[in-house]
Formats: C-alpha cells, sequence, structure tokens
C-alpha cells in the first residue's frame, strides 16, 4: 500500500471515531496483534492468508502477551458482518480446554446482551 492509499485508508477507517488515529510504540502493537493472533490460534483460530504479507512490519517477538484477551476469563465473540457465526461458535465449541465462551450480537454491548453459553470439555 503506497503513501496515498494509507492515508486514505486511516481517514477511512478512524473517521468511523471522528479521529486521525495515534501512533502507539511497537511494543503495544506486538502484544496487541501477536498477542490476538496466539489466542486466537489457541482457540482453533488462523489468521487471514494475507496476515502473512504483514507480520514482518511488527519485527520480532517473544511473547507472551502482556494483553488479556477475552471477559471475564473466557472468549467473548462478537459477529461482524462477513462472519460465519455458524462456523465460529462450531470451532469455539471443538477446543476441549474451552470450557465457557460468551456471544453477543453486534448490534448490543457485550455486558448488556451476552449470553454464556457452557460447553463440557471433551
Amino acid at each position: 500500500m503506497g503513501r496515498r492509499e494509507l492515508e486514505a485508508f486511516k481517514r477511512h477507517y478512524f473517521g468511523l471515531w471522528e479521529s486521525e488515529g495515534m501512533p502507539v510504540p511497537l511494543e503495544l502493537a506486538q502484544h496487541l496483534v501477536l498477542g490476538a493472533v496466539e489466542y486466537a490460534r489457541s482457540l482453533g483460530f488462523r489468521p487471514h492468508r494475507d496476515f502473512r504479507r504483514t507480520r514482518r512490519a511488527l519485527g520480532s517477538w517473544d511473547g507472551p502477551s502482556a494483553i488479556t484477551f477475552g471477559k471475564d476469563g473466557k472468549p467473548l465473540y462478537v459477529n461482524g458482518p462477513y462472519d460465519d457465526p455458524e462456523r465460529v461458535l462450531a470451532t469455539l465449541e471443538r477446543v476441549s480446554v474451552v470450557t465457557a465462551f460468551i456471544t453477543a450480537s453486534r448490534s448490543a454491548k457485550p455486558t448488556d446482551s451476552a449470553t454464556a453459553t457452557t460447553t463440557p470439555p471433551r
């Protein structure tokens, strides 16, 4: 992505929050992005195939992340516009270490419409 394209993308993306975004230290970006990828893998998910092309921009990282993912010690899933919720939930249910996870519809805040789903270990 060229500089012009990047600036247009940032205006479009951050415009939803009436913001230009803000620079963050590389270490924070690593913990957030690579920690999220590590967490998702532990739940049976793989990053998008394009992630390989951008991964090197984050440099080397030893992990684990200092950021805690999920909500109240459980995975949290809020479906997006291009998600297949049934497939996502089936993946979560297959992971034997996950005993419970929380789902929330995209239009509601997880705290006021979350549904806890219990999945017995296999």
